[in-house]
């Protein structure tokens, strides 16, 4: 959503209502479709982990990172017209979950990029491991502003 279009501020001006309550897209895509999956946090990190790429040939250019959201942004049905319903959960869950898997591998890529630059040049602290990272293994939810670009009539 971070990437989709500007006029709807990230999904924040898309107003919406779950389960009798006033919301906006964007927070059905923080939380609210997590939540909807009702797993504690051992299941999700097994469900997740399952999902999760390997390093090899991942992408982790932010370019590429956004044109894949944007992709999300502008399939059918994306923008809730008549609200959400089971079948938008069940269509929409699944995208949530491989994006979820694979922001944690490229967070662990970017992390591993970083250090293996820092070692190299001989600017990192000395107090890494010198182990590769992995995917995060505990799911959280870190809010982060709305940066939209583009326009679109929907």
């Amino acid at each position: 959503l971070h990437t989709g279009y500007a006029d709807d501020r990230g999904g924040n001006q898309f107003q919406l209502r779950i389960l009798m309550r006033g919301s906006n897209l964007h927070a059905l895509w923080d939380s609210g479709l997590l939540q909807q999956m009702d797993l504690d946090n051992a299941t999700l990190e097994s469900v997740l982990q399952s999902l999760v790429p390997t390093q090899d040939g991942l992408d982790l250019r932010a370019q590429q990172m956004a044109q894949e959201s944007c992709r999300i942004v502008a399939m059918p049905d994306f923008y809730p017209v008549d609200g959400v319903n089971v079948a938008y959960v069940q269509r929409f869950t699944p995208v949530l979950q491989r994006r979820l898997a694979l922001a944690g591998a490229r967070l662990a890529g970017i992390l591993n990029a970083a250090t293996a630059a820092a070692a190299a040049t001989g600017t990192g602290t000395g107090t890494g491991t010198g182990t590769a990272l992995t995917a995060p293994t505990a799911v959280d939810s870190v809010p982060a502003p709305a940066t939209a670009v583009g326009s679109k009539a929907r």
